[in-house]
């Protein structure tokens, strides 16, 4: 039985849901196979809640320094990532990207949901922000489905820097599927192309307001 079959349909899965009652808007425009999900973040709660509103196995890239926290936390967190089958990202390089697109391939190609958070960190001033290129390079290469998702209040809920959450509605926009198929390489031009058509949609969808430069 898979871990985050169990962790979202046992425990805590069935409270949380039950507390915060996630609503997920425009669920129909998720494709039956494989697909890669696009996401602003605002929380840390994000990929938890995300997971909670849709029914199938999410595939998260995460930054590489969660996988090496020190101690028996990093131990335990770097084991719960791995039983989840999350993805190690090392940000910036050649092979890097070449990592991504090679899990993202993977994922996609059994079907599954390959859940990219572009802007590489969490927005602190809850706008969104200037998406990372390899998003772009992921989809040119793969050639998948790509959904632009809106989470709308997370930071509202748990902001960084909070530990207590406030107990609200979670609400999660789901855009249509975007098309790349006039985009016939996979240049450096167009990997930056790409994400900014995809961070444009969530823009809409989000009703956050964008600005030009990276989180970090």
């Amino acid at each position: 039985m898979k871990l985050w079959w169990v962790l979202r349909n046992v425990f805590p899965g069935p409270l949380v849901r039950l507390v915060f009652r996630p609503a997920l808007h425009g669920a129909a425009g998720l494709p039956s196979g494989g697909a890669i999900l696009v996401v602003n973040h605002l929380s840390r709660t994000d990929p938890g809640f995300l997971q909670l509103a849709i029914n199938r196995q999410l595939v998260f890239a995460v930054n590489e320094r969660f996988f090496r926290q020190p101690g028996v936390t990093g131990w335990l967190l770097r084991r719960f990532l791995l039983r989840c089958e999350s993805v190690s990202v090392q940000p910036g390089g050649a092979t890097a990207a070449q990592s991504l697109i090679d899990a993202a391939t993977a994922t996609v190609r059994s079907g599954r949901l390959f859940c990219v958070f572009p802007e590489g960190g969490i927005s602190r001033d809850g706008h969104l922000h200037k998406g990372h290129t390899g998003l772009g390079r992921v989809i040119l290469a793969t050639g998948a489905a790509t959904i632009p998702i809106a989470m709308l209040n997370t930071d509202d809920i748990l902001p960084p820097g909070r530990w207590r959450p406030k107990f609200r509605r979670v609400h999660i926009r789901v855009g249509r599927s975007i098309d790349f198929d006039d985009h016939g390489s996979s240049s450096p031009d167009d990997a930056r192309s790409v994400t900014d058509r995809v961070m444009r949609e969530i823009e809409e969808l989000s009703g956050r307001a964008y600005v030009d430069r990276y989180v970090h």
